[in-house]
């Protein structure tokens, strides 16, 4: 150790002629093209100028040949947790909320939070950290405006009083050197973050201490909101070689080549740029990186992209991949043994039960598949197979009785169990779980927060894996990100004509075989992995097809996937709960599958009731909603549940179709009546209160 940091010590005294020695290009080096690291932010440049006075200008780097590369000294896991309770007391966070993200794949990090202490910790195992104070502490005596903070030399003076109160003993600095950046937050506020580093003689130096070893405050009008540092790297790698910026894109481009989320736009012209050594908290070693101005042919602003600007080898390298691979690794690893987490349908589902004092609720964000999304229409096609469909409201009688069940919660335990199942049943370990739970908002002495303005109001469970992402919510719904490549690279999707982007489906392909692909894929994502977990009795596939537009085409097809339990005995609207409860939703990408939502029913039952008139419907719907829908001319209705994990009921809702600026278009309202007092607009603590005006002054 004594040696690295003598080394340590000669090199940062080395000048930036002394680095154009010759250097070896470092096999090995992590760089993780994702988050920080992802090189197109896609973020217009203010000032196309203002990278021209840096010392590290493109412009001033000929004689910069090669440059050091240091990584961390690494905790183990239980030193950084250690550590992590060790700083957390030293702000005085008491953790009752603890993730440990303990990974092979992404860096380490826990995750120390306290429901009523508005502070959480992210602590990483190489020593740095980031503190947020979700309510701002006041640091100073005297009260301040917005524009006091735009006084560099008064919000200097505040850092350096709240560094030597707070962070001078763990952090001490012989000579700090401060910067300041200005940015819009919350509400369109000018916050200031204000940077400490060390001093330096030489640029090498100076550019090194910019990256670790830094403090950064970050403040608002009524305090300090965060504290990042960014912990010394000072293990030596080696020396290896500067790329120019011209090669740096090359190696760029050709990552492109094997994966297209690092695609070049086309024809990049650059502006100005600097190098600098990235500190993102997903990398393992200093490793330095243009950050480039260019413009392309397909767009004529100013952007900006971050390029590595040393070699790497695209094998070693962490960049999510989607092709066949991503399934063979799935179905590899799935123990085909059942180990089924199923939620069967009631028992007392075909048993009447009547109740004409039930209070029903409802959270009218969202809708019913592809019913209520304001980019979705249908051509004159689609709406005769929803015609034909088999809930259209023409099958429904007015005797129809609809099943009610009030939901129940998993606990904690529950969830838990459950996450367990499903990794047991794909022979992967939990890299990281994190579990939420919203404060008690109804209790009497409770006070809403700023920071409780958006806090869900359903507690979840979510796990990360090597293989995929799970999320178990409340009332018993889980959300599975897996990938799984198609079984056939016949697929529906080609190269948008308009905007040359991929994941197209073009109006004009064939409906009938687009839809036999995705019952075909459905059905064997199913029978591989997912009855092994969710077996149906009698599956049936399910598939809409919808219009869609957004911001790159204006009329493309869309597919709604189901996979459902395909009950054959009880009423038609037993049927349809039966199908809605214990459901399978698809999503897919141009690659293959990204999701799928396994929807169960747990609860106990509270009636039976019928469907109040689609003419009622609607007028229920106008005095609830602040923008109702206006609907001139019925086309058709069908008769659905909303099955949205946050609802607390199981709500009969009628997709009413109806023709809107030259499209047919869908609006998605309840079909029994809805208590006033309990409708709310979103699943949020703010809305279930009903004190969304709360935070509008």
């Amino acid at each position: 150790m004594k040696r690295l940091k003598l080394l340590l010590v000669l090199l940062l005294s080395i000048s930036l002629s002394a680095c154009s020695e010759k250097a070896e290009d470092l096999e090995q080096l992590y760089y993780p093209f994702s988050g920080d690291t992802y090189p197109y932010p896609h973020a217009e440049v203010d000032d196309p100028d203002d990278l021209k006075d840096q010392p590290w200008n493109i412009q001033n780097l000929k004689k910069l040949k090669a440059l050091p590369i240091y990584t961390y000294d690494f905790l183990s896991d239980d030193e950084m947790i250690k550590k992590a309770d060790e700083i957390a007391a030293g702000y005085g966070l008491t953790a009752n909320n603890i993730t440990r993200n303990f990974g092979d794949n992404i860096p380490k990090n826990i995750i120390l939070s306290n429901d009523g202490d508005d502070q959480t910790l992210y602590f990483y195992d190489n020593g740095s950290y980031t503190l947020k104070f979700f309510k701002p502490r006041i640091v100073c005596d005297q009260t301040y405006t917005e524009n006091d903070l735009k006084n560099e030399a008064f919000i200097q003076q505040i850092a350096m009083d709240t560094y030597q109160q707070m962070l001078s003993v763990q952090i001490p600095y012989n000579d700090p050197q401060l910067r300041i950046e200005y940015h819009t937050g919350f509400r369109s506020k000018t916050e200031a973050s204000v940077t400490l580093q060390e001093n330096a003689a030489d640029e090498l130096s100076k550019q090194l201490n910019a990256a670790y070893n830094t403090v950064t405050l970050s403040f608002n009008e009524v305090g300090l909101t965060e504290i990042t540092y960014h912990a010394p790297a000072d293990v030596l790698v080696g020396k290896t070689r500067l790329l120019s910026a011209e090669e740096a894109i090359e190696q760029l481009k050709s990552f492109g080549n094997d994966n297209e989320r690092l695609a070049m736009p086309k024809n990049v012209e650059i502006r100005d740029g600097r190098l600098f050594y990235c500190n993102a908290f997903n990398l393992k070693e200093t490793i330095p990186v243009y950050q480039l101005y260019y413009t392309s042919s397909e767009n004529p602003n100013t952007l900006e992209m971050l390029v590595p600007a040393v070699y790497l080898d695209l094998d070693n390298l962490n960049v999510p991949k989607y092709e066949q691979e991503t399934a063979k690794m799935a179905y590899d690893a799935f123990n085909t043994t059942p180990i089924s987490i199923q939620q069967p349908l009631p028992d007392d589902l075909t048993t009447i039960r009547l109740n004409d004092d039930i209070k029903l609720s409802y959270t009218a964000v969202g809708g019913i598949g592809a019913a209520g999304g304001g980019s979705v229409f249908y051509t004159e096609k689609q709406m005769e197979a929803i015609k034909n469909s088999r809930w259209n409201l023409t099958n429904f009688t007015d005797e129809d009785l609809f099943p009610i069940y009030h939901k129940a919660s998993l606990s904690k335990e529950e969830m838990q169990s459950m996450a367990d199942v499903i990794c047991q049943s794909f022979n992967v370990s939990i890299n990281s779980i994190d579990y939420y739970e919203p404060v008690d908002f109804h209790a009497d002495d409770f006070v809403l927060e700023d920071s409780h303005r958006y806090d869900s109001t359903q507690k979840s469970l979510s796990v990360d894996t090597d293989l995929f992402y799970l999320r178990i919510s409340e009332h018993g719904s889980v959300l599975l990100y897996l990938d799984l490549a198609y079984s056939d690279t016949d697929t529906p999707y080609s190269k948008n004509p308009e905007s040359d982007l991929k994941g197209y489906i073009d109006k004009a392909s064939d409906s009938e075989k687009n839809i036999a692909f995705y019952k075909r894929e459905a059905m064997m994502a199913y029978d591989k992995i997912l009855k092994n977990i969710w077996a149906f009795n009698d599956p049936l596939v399910d598939v809409q097809e919808i219009s869609e537009s957004n911001i790159a085409t204006n009329n493309q097809l869309d597919y709604s996937t189901k996979l459902v339990e395909n009950m054959s005995d009880g009423t038609l609207a037993q049927q349809l709960f039966a199908a809605r409860y214990q459901q399978l939703t698809y999503a897919y990408m141009e690659d293959g599958m990204w999701y799928v939502i396994y929807t169960p029913i747990l609860g106990i039952k509270t009636c039976d009731m019928p469907l109040i008139s689609v003419e009622d419907a609607i007028a229920q719907y106008r005095e609830m909603m602040a923008i109702p829908p206006e609907i001139d001319e019925i086309l058709t209705v069908t008769v659905d549940y909303n099955n949205a994990d946050y609802l607390y009921d199981t709500i009969p809702v009628y997709n009413i179709y109806y023709w809107k600026d030259d499209r047919i278009v869908c609006s998605t309202m309840p079909a029994v009546t809805i208590d006033s007092d309990l409708y709310y607009i979103a699943p949020n603590i703010i809305y279930e209160l009903h004190m969304e005006d709360a935070f509008h002054q």
